[in-house]
């Protein structure tokens, strides 16, 4: 069996080997720039950025759900409260861009609000539930160690 790169899904491997091998380096990857995000003061570019790499985190990992035991499900759960205040905040971004111009400005204040608020419930809960001493080398021992039920 060949292997490309580490990130790379192995099209001559196992369902199970290319998790051992794939998945710690996206957690690892996912790890580093929530990281980033999470250290933001105002909303822009970057969170989007994490917003759309949670969504793909996540929509990767549910691939695996029925392979992988109910305990991962409780794994993939956990990206959820993230998932949505950055969908909230995402909301407000592009409500900005929807509402005329004298609209937006009476909404102003509600959304700057809205936003600030759910900044600080994402960088809450990535700091004190998903990202707290250990969580990232907890998942990644958590995949390497999964035993795939295929077939």
């Amino acid at each position: 069996m060949s292997k490309t790169t580490k990130t790379a899904w192995m099209s001559d491997g196992t369902v199970e080997e290319n998790i051992h091998v794939f998945l710690p380096v996206m957690i690892a990857e996912y790890y580093k720039a929530g990281r980033i995000a999470a250290a933001t003061e105002k909303v822009g570019p970057s969170l989007h950025r994490f917003r759309l790499k949670t969504k793909r985190f996540r929509y990767t990992l549910e691939l695996f759900r029925e392979l992988c035991g109910p305990t991962f499900g409780n794994r993939l759960d956990s990206l959820r409260p993230i998932q949505n205040a950055l969908g909230d905040i995402n909301d407000c971004v592009t409500a900005r861009g929807l509402l005329s111009a004298s609209t937006r400005k009476v909404a102003k204040s509600f959304l700057d609000k809205r936003e600030k608020k759910k900044l600080e419930e994402f960088q809450f809960y990535w700091q004190h539930q998903f990202d707290k001493d250990g969580a990232e080398a907890s998942w990644i021992r958590y995949v390497e160690k999964m035993r795939v039920k295929v077939g």
